[in-house]
């Protein structure tokens, strides 16, 4: 890992994500998890992410474009792969070479892939998905079952599962869903009387994990819950813990008087004779201008208001109420300190978006570091 020569860095906890993946899969009994680590599994790093859970007994992992699914191919990873995302025809070939598994969403592409897989002299392994509600691609179960019997013969085809995806589970439980389930459902008992081998069958995401156990079936996607992001609309039967902190350092102290201003715009005025600190974090890490005025922090346990412009790599915190701060005190912009905590929902709160997008955001030059990242730990 290169060194990390500005204190500002994200702190993975990889055996946090591990008990995270242990209590999902004793939740779900007998199905299997899938792991969604798309998006550089959810800011935590990939690499380091899927061998933790490789580690801990996870067998089949899921990403959302080609270049991942080749990164873990590149790394030595040779368990499953599957890529959840749009389907590129270009990556076709790529896929039946690499044994990547891949979500076939329609007939042009399905066609694609039996020709890659018939000219490689092997077949492309593949998840039909079925259109049941979210509007964003699948075949129209009628279509599917029509011609289910010319599908699931081609010849550089093999059919290693079925799924679908929720629109609205995230939102509590609701008749959508269950409607939703319904018509999979309906999907899966025509092709079982077709006397159709489908593979394993899939629908639940981390929110249906959380709220409908009988629609587990053999198998479910999880992202956010194990990493710990979990909706605020659901109370999770199982313990997700966070495995992130975001976390920097005050590299100055100074103290303003009453009526200063400082900060580009001078948008902040002094009240008091108020002690100032600096934290070298900005908007280029993530820290968006939107949290002006409206976040906080954490010094010596104690939660601190960020005040004036975020600038583009620096921001002012107000410690006034913080006994004996220092320069080189540690700043917790999310996570606990003391008896303090923020987390990534507060933020997201903050600028109207979830607590995925908000945690994510901190990319780019802010390093990862990881906690308990022993040779049990972050291997491929």
């Amino acid at each position: 890992m290169a060194p990390v020569f500005r204190p500002t860095w994200v702190e993975v906890d990889l055996e946090t994500i591990k008990e995270n993946y242990k209590n999902i899969k004793r939740y779900v009994y007998g199905a299997e998890v899938i792991a969604v680590v798309k998006a550089n599994a959810y800011g935590m790093g990939l690499l380091p992410t899927v061998g933790a859970l490789a580690g801990a007994g996870c067998r089949h992992f899921a990403v959302a474009t080609p270049d991942e699914a080749f990164e873990l191919r590149a790394a030595g990873f040779s368990g499953s792969v599957l890529v959840i995302g749009p389907a590129i025809e270009s990556c076709a070939p790529l896929y039946v070479k690499h044994d990547i598994e891949t979500v076939c969403p329609d007939e042009n592409f399905l066609n694609h892939l039996n020709s890659c897989g018939a000219e490689q002299g092997k077949r492309a392994k593949v998840h039909f998905k079925i259109e049941t509600g979210l509007g964003r691609s699948g075949f129209a179960p009628e279509h599917f079952l029509a011609k289910a019997d010319k599908f699931y013969s081609l010849p550089g085809i093999e059919a290693v599962g079925i799924m679908s995806h929720f629109a609205v589970a995230d939102e509590g439980r609701n008749g959508f869903t269950e409607r939703q389930f319904e018509r999979f459902q309906k999907v899966l008992k025509a092709l079982d009387a077709k006397g159709i081998k489908v593979g394993i069958r899939h629908i639940c995401n981390s929110a249906g994990t959380l709220l409908y156990p009988r629609m587990h079936l053999d198998a479910v996607r999880v992202g956010k819950i194990l990493y710990g992001f979990c909706p605020k609309t659901i109370d999770s039967p199982i313990e997700l813990n966070c495995s992130f902190s975001v976390r920097s350092e005050i590299t100055s102290v100074r103290q303003a008087c009453l009526g200063e201003s400082f900060g580009y715009g001078l948008r902040y005025v002094c009240r008091d004779d108020d002690l100032i600190a600096v934290v070298p974090i900005g908007y280029a890490d993530g820290y968006s201008r939107m949290y002006m005025g409206k976040s906080f922090a954490l010094v010596r346990g104690r939660r601190v208001p960020v005040v004036g412009s975020i600038c583009c790599d620096q921001i002012f915190l107000k410690v006034t109420d913080v006994p004996d701060v220092a320069v080189g005190d540690e700043v917790i912009l999310i996570g606990k300190q003391g008896d303090e905590e923020i987390m990534a929902e507060e933020l997201g709160d903050r600028i109207s978006t979830s607590a995925c997008e908000a945690f994510n955001m901190f990319r780019g030059r802010i390093p990862r570091i990881y906690k308990n990242n022993d040779k049990e730990h972050g291997e491929i």
